[in-house]
């Protein structure tokens, strides 16, 4: 569905927070009432995802294994005004990236990590029709084993030089910033 026409599609949607339904209770009686993008049923309320996109808002994926880092990057870039999923490896990393509606604008990516390395990730999106155009950026300590033709940034990362690459990437975000 388009954001203003048609029915919505529902599609899975991992919910990084919930609507608890105390707050939030539904219409008395059981009967259903849909409003911006809830789907009321009784007391429960359900997210409903459109499957043409989550928000208005450019997304920028985060691979890396350090929670530190994840954490503090995803601050700066929703600061920023964009939209971040984080992974923690690179398999979660390849589930995030086939969740999304569309494609991020950018994905940050770490090479050392648990389950799946980063040059295996980078590898399944080059091979991806969906996903081969996105613009991936490196982050590792250790440059040596990152893909030819890729922006590398060795770690640690300047912050300035990196959220400069995002937007070069991405362009100016889509929401105002924080």
């Amino acid at each position: 569905m388009s954001a203003s026409r048609g029915s919505p599609s529902p599609a899975k949607l991992s919910l990084e927070s919930s609507c608890d339904s105390r707050q939030h209770p539904g219409p008395p009686g059981g009967h259903k009432e849909q409003r911006h993008g809830l789907l009321r049923t009784g007391y429960f309320v359900t997210a409903v995802l459109h499957t043409d996109r989550v928000s208005d808002r450019k997304v920028v994926v985060i691979v890396d294994d350090e929670p530190g880092i994840c954490g503090t990057l995803q601050d700066v870039f929703e600061d920023e005004g964009y939209e971040v999923r984080c992974a923690a490896d690179g398999a979660r990393a390849l589930e995030v990236l086939n969740q999304l509606p569309n494609p991020p604008c950018v994905v940050l990516l770490d090479l050392m990590m648990p389950v799946l390395d980063g040059n295996a990730v980078y590898r399944a999106m080059k091979a991806d029709p969906r996903l081969r155009d996105v613009a991936v950026v490196i982050t590792t300590s250790d440059p040596s084993n990152a893909p030819a033709g890729v922006l590398i940034m060795k770690k640690p990362i300047q912050l300035k030089v990196l959220i400069d690459a995002v937007r070069t990437c991405c362009g100016e975000p889509t929401a105002p910033r924080r």
